[in-house]
């Protein structure tokens, strides 16, 4: 069994050794999660996908803040300019909460992926595990699950704005499906 197995699997494990939990903890923060859709839903290629974000976010306003936004997940060729619009009209917050659906059916409902990173053709976007802490504390069903997380695509094409700004600015990001 590799590290990111393991760690997909971390969530079987029963919370009753502070060592065992240490461990899990430990080979959760070690996830890179790999890009679900890249390739086909968006460039792989890091220089493509740039221009492409550069020419969706191109023709937006002057950035303003928000809660939130609703904003479509289909691949950049059938969407990229709609998301551009609403992405390129807002102020990024230093925190990102990426709320998706679950399109694979993987995993538990509720799930909650809270540290690691996930890798883009850009580079990596790191999970905020702070923020995901202080949700899992206070919605309790939550459920840790990398594998409810690994092969949505909704996600993979939110990440991918994190980059407007290069670097991308703040404490990361927090997956939800």
């Amino acid at each position: 069994m590799n590290l990111a197995t393991g760690a997909a699997r971390c969530s079987l494990i029963p919370k009753t050794s502070s060592r065992v939990s240490r461990l899990a903890e430990y080979a959760m923060s070690m996830i890179v999660r790999p890009p679900a859709v890249s390739g086909r839903f968006y460039p792989a290629d890091r220089n493509m996908l740039l221009r492409d974000l550069k020419s969706y976010l191109a023709h937006t306003k002057t950035p303003r803040a928000a809660l939130s936004c609703m904003v479509p997940h289909a691949g950049y060729m059938y969407s990229g300019h709609v998301a551009g619009a609403v992405y390129g009209s807002l102020a990024l917050t230093s925190r990102c909460v990426i709320l998706g659906p679950n399109h694979t059916g993987l995993g538990v409902p509720l799930s909650i992926m809270s540290s690691g990173a996930w890798a883009t053709p850009l580079g990596d976007v790191a999970l905020d595990s702070t923020l995901a802490a202080a949700l899992k504390q206070k919605f309790p069903l939550l459920t840790e699950d990398s594998e409810a997380h690994r092969a949505e695509q909704a996600e993979d094409l939110a990440a991918d704005v994190r980059f407007r700004d290069e670097p991308p600015k703040g404490d990361g990001t927090t997956p939800l499906v």
